[in-house]
């Protein structure tokens, strides 16, 4: 595919002995602890999969932490990615060896955030950024070093069209040897109340001011009523 996912494949040796582990998630983060949102994950199937704990991840000047994660499920079945991304928008990238992508074609799955400078998951002396516009698109940005400055490597602009639809776009990688594709899905207002807070705060005003609506026009109901019973008690006093 296009060089910014055809160069996530890693190239890992583990010494550990075949375990009930099937997948394996690395994730960087900004925090020492690797507590927080993570800003990277590349999730891969590995049948020897090796837990490793929070540890300093260099990136040129910035201060980035890395762990990984084993789970003995199969990456198809379970995505972590939402719940290590903690709410932050971000973009995965599912990467195939076929025209169809196919699931037995699958190869492993990539969450970028947007909006921040991050390095390559498989390249230390290289970093990635993402941004999504109001239009729907969005443009991934890979440079030769660790700051998103240029020189730039790769610019992919994918279209809305492309990212709401999930199509299997074909790519050729940046050695012209293999040939990849990917289908490409954009994460946002994903948290556990299954809406931002700004949605809820808009739904609590819009809930007061239907609930003061209503009262109004039962008030205005309730004198109108009033109004016609005392014409109609006018009207008999007058005819007797």
């Amino acid at each position: 595919m296009l060089s910014v996912v055809a160069a996530l494949l890693p190239v890992v040796t583990y010494e550990a002995e075949a375990s009930s582990y099937t997948m394996q998630t690395t994730a960087i983060y900004t925090d020492e602890t690797c507590s927080g949102p993570a800003v990277n994950i590349l999730v891969i199937d590995n049948d020897n999969c090796s837990a490793m704990d929070c540890s300093p991840q260099p990136s040129g000047n910035s201060n980035f932490y890395k762990a990984t994660t084993c789970y003995s499920t199969d990456s198809l079945s379970y995505n972590p990615m939402e719940d290590l991304f903690l709410g932050q928008t971000f973009i995965e990238i599912q990467a195939y060896s076929n025209i169809n992508c196919t699931d037995d074609a699958y190869l492993y799955r990539h969450g970028l955030i947007v909006g921040s400078c991050e390095p390559f998951s498989t390249r230390n002396n290289h970093s990635v950024s993402v941004t999504l516009e109001s239009d729907g698109s969005a443009t991934i940005l890979l440079y030769n070093n660790t700051e998103c400055t240029d020189p730039l490597v790769t610019t992919y602009a994918l279209s809305n069209y492309t990212l709401v639809n999930h199509h299997c776009y074909e790519g050729i990688s940046s050695t012209e040897l293999a040939q990849y594709t990917a289908r490409y899905y954009v994460h946002l207002d994903y948290d556990s109340a299954g809406e931002s807070e700004a949605d809820s705060n808009f739904a609590a005003i819009v809930g007061g001011i239907v609930a003061v609506f209503v009262v109004v026009l039962a008030v205005a109901a309730f004198i109108v009523r009033c109004r016609n019973r005392r014409r109609q008690f006018n009207r008999a006093r007058h005819r007797q």
